[in-house]
């Protein structure tokens, strides 16, 4: 991981810790595109502190499957 997503990745750490009181090891759904170059710095952070989270690329699945695995996340 380069500096930026280290950086990234305790920003993110410590703000899925503190205000959104998510655990690393909780069910997650992090949805992202790639069209923006800040991106990557970003979801590298995501992967980084939410290892067991799902990944889904906006722009490869539907509108539909990403609304399935938001339902499945609130069950």
């Amino acid at each position: 991981m380069n500096e930026l997503s280290l950086l990234a990745a305790k920003n993110l750490g410590d703000i899925i810790r503190d205000a959104i009181c998510l655990e690393p090891s909780e069910k997650a759904l992090v949805i992202y595109d790639t069209e923006a170059p800040l991106t990557q710095i970003i979801l590298d952070g995501y992967r980084s502190v939410l290892p067991e989270a799902e990944f889904l690329d906006f722009a490869s699945v539907t509108p539909e499957q990403i609304m399935e695995r938001i339902g499945l996340c609130k069950s």
